[in-house]
């Protein structure tokens, strides 16, 4: 949620509560969810597989991003998430400015994204800045497709993305370096300390750069010949993110986990090109944190098991404008804050040969305040319970059946200052209740071969902003409806070796599948200078999705994704005018390969040097509804080299992004970095 800085006495003390609080805890083996979500142990052995996906929902298509592909030199949530089958991410400068992620043509305010199971979409445009989530202490990301797993609180149109961060496995110290392009530096240091029993993990990490790469500025005039090289202005920042995690057994099959993550930063807002601005900043604050437990419900029984957890979540947004570049409007223009505060209580037993049933009910309570200029402000809150059920049942020995219901209830209620004069809303108690669910199911076909299939419904509830307002321009509808949408999908997972030694495996995870959408939200004007949301369009969506991944000899590694997507505009009067029923910033083709060359060591002190060229395509996309405008198309090559040094002691990571320097640009349509090099340096002791 997009929210202001706490004050940072205020960051550090929570930290401090977190640190005593978890000091008596040791290192434990990993887990598969986070602080507010359901506690489940996971023991790897063996062979990591080529295209890992989430157990949290086994018939559901999902991808798990984990290891080196998350801690390159350079890399960023973005941009990871960007190589994932069935998402494309928009993007609105360089790192640290905006960016936000769709999964099957879902918009970003339809794509909940969770860290630590924490939910960070706000409640003023609906999205989540992957800006925010920095990689350096990220363990692994899950990305759900189409179905979200039971964890989370919004099941989303398309899917959801869950961050989590790494929890304490060993004893050591670290720390690491980075450089970069564009001003690039930052440090990190890091310790975890911890056994069998429980362990706590504390990391912190500053990094900044300049942004102020060279660019073409045509002003705005495509057709003219005045062109200047320039650089940009006004693009720094300073970012700092840390994170306490611990965990603690209490006996056989119960444990606790607790979560602290603050983030702080500080950039600026260049503007435009044809209107640059050079003084206009904005700062950027999130706490958040959690608590969970897994506690068996007999001492000596492992099929009931009783789970409880509680998040909190606090962000702030400031817009600083003081010479009026952005908005014609001096001063502090925008002040937007939220909390969120969520529990949730579940106990999940075995029924014999019936398989596993799970009841759970979530409570929420979120609130949001923005404060405008000229005395103008919103105060908004929304209350939400969610019952839930989930279920496996097992039909013979290679059919599954995976069914989860749910019913979001939803009440809200705002205090709205316009113009001087206030205006009060309060909705009925569950003045929004909407059944969602879902129904999957896995057949084992054979040895590595499994055939899945999910149907499932799913809702947006408006954003407090959307209700409410969340400007001076832009007006709220309490009148608005939950955007909703049915989705299908069929799949193949294909997991098997190719000779007899397992030396060479391929793995194949291919898609089909179809998305409708209602009462979706769109803006019209209201009034001379002013724009409101209506329930208005609707959407279809078809597509395909194709993960391929080759590790011969376990010296080279190859892996390509591809998605093709149909996006269509089925609103009524779209489709009556004949114009351009393409979504806008949706790509119909995006592809992503990567080759790999490795080996395990190279005598005693270097481990996996690796050397990997990867290519990135996106088709051109619509900038308007309309399809007046184009963006163009993007098509690059990384470069990127790995080794670990000293039994892992040292790792050596660089990267070169963009060899060709090829031509990108924003959402807007204005320059993205070209060329850039990386080099990050991490030690353990």
């Amino acid at each position: 949620m997009t929210v202001h800085p706490v004050h940072s006495g205020r960051v550090w003390g929570l930290l401090l509560v977190g640190v005593l609080s978890l000091a008596s805890a040791r290192p434990c083996a990993a887990q598969a969810q986070g602080a507010s979500g359901k506690s489940v142990e996971v023991t790897v052995s063996g062979e990591r597989p080529l295209l890992p996906h989430s157990a949290q929902a086994p018939s559901t298509a999902s991808t798990v991003v984990e290891g080196e592909a998350l801690h390159n030199a350079g890399a960023t949530s973005a941009e990871i998430l960007a190589k994932v089958p069935g998402v494309q991410v928009v993007r609105s400068g360089a790192e640290s400015d905006l960016s936000t992620a769709s999964i099957r043509g879902a918009d970003s305010a339809q794509t909940p994204v969770y860290l630590a199971g924490i939910r960070l979409n706000d409640d003023v445009s609906g999205t989540a800045d992957l800006s925010t989530i920095p990689l350096w202490m990220i363990d692994r990301v899950e990305v759900f497709r189409g179905n979200a797993s039971a964890q989370a609180d919004r099941l989303g149109l398309g899917g959801a993305v869950f961050f989590w961060p790494r929890k304490p496995q060993q004893t050591r110290t670290g720390g690491a370096l980075q450089f970069g392009s564009n001003g690039e530096v930052g440090t990190g240091v890091a310790h975890e300390d911890g056994n069998d029993s429980g362990g706590i993990l504390l990391s912190n990490r500053r990094w900044h750069a300049d942004n102020d790469f060279s660019f073409t500025n045509d002003f705005g005039q495509r057709f003219t010949l005045r062109e200047e090289r320039q650089k940009r202005n006004n693009a720094d920042f300073n970012a700092e993110d840390t994170w306490v995690v611990g965990h603690y057994r209490l006996g056989r099959g119960s444990s606790v986990t607790a979560v602290i993550n603050a983030f702080d930063r500080d950039q600026g807002l260049p503007g435009l090109a044809v209107a640059p601005a050079d003084h206009a900043r904005v700062r950027t604050t999130r706490v958040l944190g959690g608590i969970s437990s897994v506690v068996r419900c007999a001492h000596n029984s492992d099929d009931c098991s009783l789970e409880l957890s509680t998040s909190a979540l606090s962000a702030r947004s400031i817009i600083s404008d003081p010479a009026g570049e952005l908005l014609g409007i001096s001063g502090s223009f925008q002040n937007s804050q939220g909390r969120r505060l969520v529990q949730r209580a579940g106990i999940a037993t075995r029924i014999g040969d019936l398989g596993t049933l799970r009841v759970s009910v979530q409570q929420s309570l979120e609130t949001l305040q923005l404060d405008l200029p000229a005395g103008d402000e919103r105060r908004a809150k929304r209350e939400a319970t969610v019952p839930a059920l989930t279920s496996e049942t097992p039909i013979g020995d290679l059919l599954h059946l995976y069914t989860l219901l749910a019913l979001e209830c939803h009440s809200t209620a705002a205090s709205v200052v316009t113009f001087g004069q206030r205006n009060e809303d309060r909705s009925g108690l569950c003045a929004v209740h909407e059944p969602v669910g879902r129904l999957g199911l896995s057949l084992a076909l054979s040895s590595g071969l499994e055939f899945l299939g999910n149907v499932g419904r799913y809702v947006r509830v408006p954003t407090l902003g959307e209700l409410y307002g969340s400007s001076a321009l832009v007006e709220g509808n309490s009148q608005l409806r939950p955007e909703q949408g049915v989705s299908a999908d069929a799949g193949l997972r294909v997991s098997a070796p190719l000779v007899a030694d397992r030396r060479t495996r391929i793995a194949v995870d291919a898609f089909v599948f179809s998305r409708w959408a209602d009462q979706m939200i769109r803006y019209q004007r209201v009034s001379t200078g002013s724009v409101g949301p209506f329930n208005v369009a609707s959407a279809r969506v078809r597509g395909a999705e194709l993960a391929l991944a080759l590790d011969w000899a376990a010296h080279v590694k190859l892996e390509t994704a591809l998605t093709a997507l149909d996006p269509r505009d089925t609103t009524a009067t779209v489709q009556a005018s004949g114009r351009n029923d393409i979504l806008p910033f949706t790509a119909r083709l995006v592809t992503s390969s990567r080759v790999e060359l490795y080996t395990q060591a190279v005598g005693a002190d270097i481990e996996r040097p690796t050397l990997g060229l990867s290519h990135f395509y996106r088709a051109s996309r619509y900038q308007d509804p309309a399809g007046l405008s184009v963006l163009p198309e993007q098509n690059f090559f990384d470069l990127d080299l790995s080794c670990g040094l000293y039994a892992g002691r040292l790792i050596v990571r660089a990267s070169l992004k963009n060899i060709f320097d090829a031509p990108s640009v924003d959402l807007f349509g204005l320059p993205l970095p070209g060329r850039t090099e990386h080099l990050a340096l991490e030690a353990w002791l």
